[in-house]
């Protein structure tokens, strides 16, 4: 019989650290043409809109499905097939798959495109997004310093008192300002729902890292035109929903090439030389979340 699994039974079987392994061996298959996957589909209706992203992974063939709109909920299914006979595995219901596989993607840019050195985290950004970055981050990288902004100094305060809870020896603080985060930080994530700019390049160091989770179309984007056109390489999870962005991409007109984080983990492709910015556009690569979902199955029927 199919599984019918939820959240919980997600944060209780599937660690992060397991959650970015799931995602390397994804973009590696993507490296070796064993996946298949298309930009997300839409469906308006007059409260909101249907979003329908399926993806074929190693380990399973399926979808996920969630409503957008005038909703305060976050329910979401993943649906997963057995890619050899075609049994239907199971179902997942609840909205962890998608921040945990976002996260664990996150997670596997940050080890393959910026060096180990690379110790101090500027977070931007303190909802459950955030929230998984720093997950999978801590996952692959040991960090020195984590610095949180977010609009709200109550929401930035107890994202940090439960991180600290969680990991009693992470050094991570709450900071006053985007500028004050990003300050010498080799490593920066924008997890917001902003359609504003709101990091510019002149306040990063030499050869900083940026993830960028939010808005990220042409005319609403979390990061400026300076960071893109000074970016040393432009990566992404999906080119395929990179470049299906209604108002167009954040690389309209920039005249950039974007690169595949599939390639980048399979080793074909380096960083070059330069102390240029590297920016990593996280947009969801179809598939992800039945990986992740597959995973899931698998732990919870061992």
């Amino acid at each position: 019989m199919p599984l019918l699994l939820n959240d919980d039974d997600l944060h209780r079987h599937v660690s992060p650290a397991e959650a970015v392994a799931v995602m390397e061996s994804v973009f590696r298959a993507r490296a070796e043409g064993q996946t298949a996957g298309t930009a997300r589909w839409e469906m308006p209706f007059p409260e909101g809109r249907m979003v329908f992203t399926p993806g074929a992974v190693p380990d399973g063939v399926g979808f996920r499905v969630y409503l957008r709109g005038s909703f305060s909920h976050d329910d979401q299914v993943v649906v997963v097939w057995d890619r050899d006979g075609g049994a239907l595995k199971g179902f997942v219901v609840g909205g962890a798959v998608g921040a945990l596989r976002t996260g664990a993607i996150g997670g596997v840019a940050i080890k393959h495109m910026t060096p180990p050195s690379a110790t101090v985290l500027a977070l931007v950004g303190a909802g459950r997004q955030a929230w998984t970055q720093l997950q999978a981050i801590l996952a692959v990288r040991t960090l020195d310093a984590v610095r949180v902004y977010a609009r709200s100094p109550e929401r930035r305060a107890a994202f940090c008192d439960k991180a600290r809870a969680t990991w009693p020896d992470l050094n991570i603080a709450p900071v006053g300002s985007i500028e004050e985060a990003v300050h010498n930080a080799p490593l920066i994530v924008t997890a917001t729902t902003t359609r504003e700019t709101i990091l510019h390049a002149e306040w990063l160091m030499p050869g900083a890292h940026v993830s960028t989770l939010g808005t990220k179309g042409r005319n609403f984007r979390e990061v400026d035109d300076d960071l893109v056109a000074s970016a040393a390489w432009i990566v992404t999870d999906s080119p395929e929903q990179t470049h299906n962005y209604a108002e167009g991409s954040i690389l309209d007109g920039a005249g950039k090439t974007l690169l595949e984080l599939a390639d980048v983990v399979a080793g074909k492709i380096a960083r070059p030389a330069g102390d240029g910015p590297s920016l990593f556009i996280s947009s969801g690569l179809a598939g992800t979340e039945v990986a992740l979902a597959a995973r899931l199955f698998d732990n919870v029927t061992q």
